[in-house]
């Protein structure tokens, strides 16, 4: 599978397949053995290419490369307690946002996630994941030659005073890799720092100053 998600609360993890169709298999941690049946996504929902889980509200967001509507998008499933998992609905992005292989990050405080669209410049989407609301909010372009990204190079950093999210850091694949950061409260791109001597990557974390708002260090998964 390409993404997998878990519910230390309730004891679960939630595997997505890249299938055709895309599927989503429900484990028990106690026993690793699969619980119910497992969750098909409807033909033309493919490629699944991160998750991420809400527990309180036992949800998860599972992120597409093509929806059904013909580009990126997001399937939001149902986690549903101890039993089979379902789909609650799927959310289409617009032309232009495709390819959206960076995966997905949720800023649950503000009920709101952000998908990163693997083009020439990066896109990053940002969706209202409220319970309420499930709907696309509005999209960034990066700046020239911040291109490409891989699995999970999105990474949103906390205020460590405050406990809220307050930027978004954006690791490129392009001819040069840059970590490109996001200011959530406007939703704009403030700066980039070149990422020298990095290769191919598919994951990373970050380690932030005190204030939440400046990188002490950026650790990348290579290949």
């Amino acid at each position: 599978g390409r993404a997998v998600v878990i519910d230390n609360i309730s004891g679960y993890i939630y595997c997505g397949l890249q299938t055709s169709p895309e599927k989503i298999v429900k484990f028990r941690i106690s026993d690793f053995t699969i619980v119910g049946t497992t969750l098909t996504f409807d033909t033309g929902n493919n490629g699944i290419v991160g998750g991420c889980i809400d527990v309180t509200n036992d949800v998860s967001y599972w992120c597409l490369n093509v929806a059904a509507g013909g580009y990126g998008g997001i399937v939001k499933v149902n986690n549903n307690g101890t039993g089979t998992p379902t789909v609650v609905s799927v959310l289409d992005f617009i032309a232009g946002e495709t390819n959206c292989d960076g995966g997905i990050a949720l800023d649950l405080p503000n009920y709101l996630a952000y998908v990163a669209c693997s083009i020439s410049p990066v896109k990053i989407v940002k969706v209202n994941i409220n319970p309420a609301s499930f709907a696309r909010v509005g999209a960034i372009t990066l700046s020239t030659n911040e291109n490409n990204v891989g699995s999970s190079s999105l990474v949103i950093e906390l205020n460590r005073l405050g406990g809220l999210a307050n930027q978004l850091t954006v690791l490129t694949r392009g001819t040069t890799k840059y970590a490109v950061h996001v200011e959530l409260a406007g939703f704009t791109r403030t700066g980039a720092t070149t990422l020298s001597g990095a290769n191919n990557y598919n994951g990373a974390c970050v380690d932030v100053t005190s204030d939440g708002r400046s990188l002490n260090r950026i650790y990348l998964s290579q290949y």
